[in-house]
């Protein structure tokens, strides 16, 4: 469902308020929910474990599975939010869906 909502072609024109409007509505119908936030630390534990805290309004602190570690990490070093998609109570490392970097 996720590739389904951020797929295509979009208009820029409208600097993509309305865009993100139709993208979580679509997502909300899949029981999907999303945040844009940012990054506050990212690294590694001794026993292996990738942890990210992810701030939007709240803060989430948790371990992450690599693919969305990585896109931590980018937004951490470079300065970018970034976009969960999750599905649970809250975007916990073992309910995400997505992660994106957002510019």
């Amino acid at each position: 469902m996720v590739e389904k909502v951020f797929s295509g072609s979009f208009p820029t024109a409208d600097k993509g308020s309305k865009l993100a409007t139709e993208r979580s509505k679509k997502l909300k119908e899949a029981k999907l929910d999303s945040l844009v936030g940012t990054i506050v630390h990212a690294g590694c534990m001794v026993n292996g474990t990738l942890y990210v805290q992810f701030n939007s309004g709240d803060g989430w602190a948790s371990a992450w599975p690599m693919w969305a570690y990585e896109v931590a990490r980018e937004a951490l070093l470079h300065g970018k939010s970034v976009r969960v998609i999750y599905q649970g109570a809250a975007p916990y490392g073992e309910n995400l869906v997505a992660a994106l970097l957002v510019a």
